[in-house]
């Protein structure tokens, strides 16, 4: 089939899409694609598998060199974040934009944890490959009432950043604020990506459209990036978005289905709903901004447990290299 005429490129024609995955052969594979997203679970996924047995292992080494500059931090969670640097560089090469980096979930509800794992991941890209463009780093933070504190010093520092893990319009409200480059509302509950046996009821699509209307309509230059797909309908619908990040085996699904094949109409195209009306100086009180999201509390506290589960078994790998390569005093 032609490359030309597949959904992939009808929705590539609409929206920029992004890989959801730190594998770089599917970054290779797919033309087109534009930003890198990443995350503790694709980082596990990609770390698990046995020829990245040299990358984590060089992980393990460097981050005994560098943990001298780094305090605050244990040799492993740096292993973690050097290997997940390295992963995303090397899907780099196969993508026009940026590589969104993922701060550590469990320092979500903590601004200053939050603070020192975002300069740390942005020294490591410039230290790692010192010919790397800065400014293509975008540094992902979970959109608590504490990690958009940072957000806002990041931004206010010169440093990209993407609230991920949005649920609700006023997180997205406030990351605008923020000065965030771009958000990160998920369609799906995260647990749908990672249980197979899981089926989100309740998908907001809603959410992705309204979040897009208000950062236009106030001039905003936030840009949506719906995460947390589980079909290519869910896809589709959304066709028109800022930007979408897919998952390999729907971007393989896209790409092997002609553009002819029938297709759910974007919600981008129905009318225009009355925009939500968000007090953003109320939301500068955590009292009112939790309250406010109430509604999206669950799935973003199921989302950072998800991910700091990840974190924790990213570790548990990095521990056992170190125990069975004997790299405990190594340098």
């Amino acid at each position: 089939m032609s490359k030309q005429n597949t959904l992939l490129t009808f929705l590539q024609s609409t929206t920029r899409v992004d890989c959801d995955t730190l594998n770089s052969e599917v970054a290779r594979k797919y033309e087109n694609l534009v930003d890198c997203t990443s995350n503790q679970a694709l980082a596990y996924a990609e770390l698990l598998k046995p020829h990245y047995g040299g990358l984590l292992e060089e992980s393990i080494r460097q981050s005994r060199q560098s943990l001298g500059p780094f305090g605050g931090v244990s040799r492993d969670e740096l292993a973690v974040e050097i290997a997940m640097v390295k992963l995303s560089l090397r899907v780099a090469p196969h993508i026009s934009g940026m590589v969104h980096m993922q701060t550590n979930p469990r320092h979500a509800y903590d601004t200053e944890a939050t603070l020192s794992s975002a300069f740390r991941i942005v020294t490591l890209y410039k230290s790692l490959d010192t010919t790397f463009d800065a400014s293509r780093i975008c540094v992902k933070i979970p959109c608590t009432f504490e990690g958009l504190q940072a957000c806002r010093v990041l931004h206010a520092s010169g440093v990209k950043t993407l609230a991920t893990t949005v649920f609700t319009i006023e997180q997205a409200v406030l990351a605008a604020d923020a000065g965030c480059q771009y958000i990160a509302p998920y369609l799906n509950a995260l647990k749908a990506q990672v249980d197979d046996s899981y089926h989100d009821p309740n998908p907001d699509f809603n959410l992705c459209v309204s979040a897009q209307r208000y950062f236009e309509h106030h001039g905003h230059g936030t840009q949506v990036l719906a995460a947390s797909f589980s079909s290519t309908d869910d896809i589709l619908k959304l066709a028109g978005i800022h930007h979408m990040t897919v998952p390999p085996p729907l971007l393989e699904k896209l790409d092997e289905t002609p553009a002819s094949a029938p297709k759910p109409e974007s919600l981008f195209q129905a009318d225009s709903e009355s925009l939500p009306e968000v007090s953003v100086m109320d939301l500068y009180h955590k009292d009112f901004f939790l309250q406010a999201i109430e509604r999206g509390q669950y799935k973003l506290s199921q989302a950072i447990e998800i991910f700091c589960d990840m974190q924790t078994k990213l570790e548990g790998l990095v521990e056992n290299m170190r125990k069975d390569k004997g790299l405990e005093h190594s340098g």
